[in-house]
């Protein structure tokens, strides 16, 4: 087991624990809202933390008392900003309102590379807009301000007012008082009993958030929304926009799993699931993967739309693989994860390097620490066939294939031809590439294990041609996607 499943599991049983008891579904389904959906990426997160930090319920308080001056001044700032910026929206009558994470990766366009196609396309359009931002006020909270030289909201100023607002006991949501039994739980039990009151507590939380929401966008000229799928903190917003009739459509980026379980049915099909009007995937591929893993959204709303990272088509060869076919040496590529259960890497790393003719290559994370890098895998004092790159174009290049268990990279291989192996672990979020042919497995107990390697090197051109048909089938560009919502 790996946090990935021990969460997936236990927030299957939190919801069955919901779900069974009348009295406790009831209280998870306010009004229109159905708001166990809207915290189920919150409740797995908070589930894979217990795992992750080996810490006890005593630990894990619902709220922590006393004042943190650092963070309330940077919630201030946050308002002012905001208000700065939903002035210029009133006078500006922006149409457009873009949902994004607060992050400057991508230094050209001043966003998250994450969605730099996104925004390299609305600049080209010259399409005016204005960002309403997620923040975690972290230590780059006030770099990213300067940095993003344009007006923006943050979706989190809304919590100074209902802090505000809370101390005079308006109408509040009724806790309940020993309505379930957490027994199924074990020793989890007075975690998963600390959650529920958790969450019902924050119900109240989110309905301020639509209502602040909804009232500011009323006086607005907003008429779409584009946003990425943010299952933990986008639902407050989309559903401002839905009261106000403004058109929402979510772009999907990167591979899907059944640990997004934001993007999935929770089993409660009881009163509003609040999520966008149409989800743009990039190809149809996505579609059908996400319909297998039991979607909330209908078959009709989900369309292939473009990637906001890069666009990705078929028919495109500018990932063209070099052909090292008559070369001995092989060359493994293997990229840092950070889901990765490590120790269980670090022992296909050292198998692969006592194969013929192998050597790895480990391609390192920017932006992480390199020696803590290393440390995390125990891949310190390797032998000469072992080299690391912080470089990924030239290590894609120079590699035959890609090895790992969770990192997108392995999907972003198959768009240069590069043949793709899963390493067996208790790590499965990448069970859905094996099963639908677009990656071959490796035990580390297979017999035959340094043969496979080579076998896995000679995968021939028109198989990774036929796999990389597959994934980008129907795929268009995210330009002609934008022209046609922009338009309507």
């Amino acid at each position: 087991m790996n946090s990935y499943s021990y969460a997936f599991s236990h927030t299957k049983r939190f919801n069955d624990l919901i779900l069974n008891d009348r009295t406790l579904r009831d209280k998870f389904v306010l009004g229109e809202y159905n708001f166990l959906q809207i915290y189920q990426v919150l409740i797995f997160n908070d589930f894979k933390f217990l795992y992750d930090e080996k810490k006890s319920p005593d630990s894990y308080s619902l709220s922590r008392g006393g004042i943190n001056f650092k963070a309330t001044l940077k919630r201030l700032v946050s308002v002012l900003v905001s208000a700065w910026g939903y002035a210029f929206l009133i006078l500006s009558r922006r149409r457009i309102l873009v949902y994004a994470s607060d992050k400057i990766s991508d230094l050209k366009y001043r966003c998250d590379f994450r969605m730099a196609n996104l925004y390299k396309q609305l600049f080209l359009k010259n399409i005016k807009f204005i960002e309403i931002l997620h923040t975690a006020y972290d230590e780059n909270f006030y770099d990213y301000v300067i940095k993003r030289r344009r007006p923006a909201l943050y979706l989190e100023s809304a919590d100074l007012f209902y802090k505000i607002f809370s101390k005079f006991n308006f109408k509040k949501s009724k806790e309940p008082v020993n309505t379930a039994d957490f027994s199924s739980f074990g020793e989890e039990a007075e975690f998963a009993e600390l959650l529920l009151k958790k969450y019902l507590a924050m119900i109240d939380k989110t309905r301020f958030r639509i209502n602040c929401i909804s009232k500011l966008l009323r006086l607005s000229g907003i008429k779409t929304l584009i946003c990425v799928p943010d299952t933990r903190n986008y639902h407050e917003l989309v559903q401002a926009c839905s009261l106000n009739k403004i058109k929402t459509y979510a772009f999907g980026s990167g591979a899907l799993s059944k640990y997004d379980v934001g993007l999935l049915d929770s089993s409660s099909r009881k009163g509003n699931i609040i999520k966008p009007d149409t989800l743009f995937l990039s190809s149809q591929y996505w579609i059908e993967e996400l319909l297998r893993l039991g979607s909330i959204f209908d078959r009709n709303e989900l369309v292939i739309g473009g990637d906001i990272k890069e666009d990705r088509l078929a028919a495109n060869d500018t990932g063209a693989m070099t052909i090292r076919e008559k070369e001995r040496e092989i060359t493994v590529l293997v990229s840092y994860e950070t889901g990765a259960i490590k120790s269980a890497v670090r022992e296909y790393i050292q198998k692969m390097l006592k194969c013929p003719d192998t050597r790895v290559i480990f391609s390192i994370r920017p932006g992480r620490d390199v020696g803590a890098q290393f440390a995390e895998y125990g891949i310190e004092n390797m032998p000469e066939n072992f080299s690391a790159m912080n470089n990924l174009s030239k290590a894609i290049n120079d590699a035959d294939f890609i090895a790992g268990t969770q990192s997108t990279l392995m999907y972003d291989m198959i768009s240069y031809r590069k043949p793709v192996l899963i390493l067996k672990t208790d790590m499965d979020m990448l069970e859905g590439m094996a099963q639908n042919g677009l990656a071959d497995t490796l035990d580390i107990n297979d017999a035959d294990f340094c043969q496979r390697l080579r076998k896995a090197k000679e995968t021939s051109f028109e198989v990774l041609t036929q796999r990389k048909k597959r994934l980008y089938e129907g795929a268009v560009s995210l330009d002609k996607t934008l022209s046609e919502i922009l338009k309507k």
